[in-house]
């Protein structure tokens, strides 16, 4: 039978085995309420669509807290008095306007 020593250290360890494993969770929890806001904020301004939000969640979920810091700044920048910046989306298909040099027209010609 162990002894009260053994067992208040047994205790102890596990004691802190949960509090670190609650620490982390939180931490998630914190991480995932933050891209919860940063997604309602975009799809509020219409850089998201009611249909992307999952997609769009969960890759912002993988995201680290510094990326998540650039997003959030972006977002600021995007605000309501600033419409010279904005969220966009490159064309897959790259249109020329007349400024493209000829060989760089050339080359985009079969995409």
């Amino acid at each position: 039978m162990p002894s009260n020593h053994e067992l208040l250290t047994a205790a102890a360890a596990a004691i802190r085995q949960l509090q670190g494993e609650v620490t982390e969770l939180r931490s998630k929890v914190a991480n995932y309420e933050r891209v919860q806001s940063i997604v309602s904020g975009m799809h509020k301004s219409g850089s998201v669509v009611s249909e992307d939000i999952p997609a769009f969640t969960e890759k912002l979920s993988s995201k680290t807290t510094e990326e998540l810091d650039v997003v959030e700044k972006a977002l600021e920048m995007q605000g309501p008095g600033n419409s010279d910046f904005t969220f966009g989306k490159l064309s897959e298909r790259p249109q020329d306007d007349g400024s493209l040099d000829p060989l760089t027209s050339m080359l985009l010609e079969d995409y």
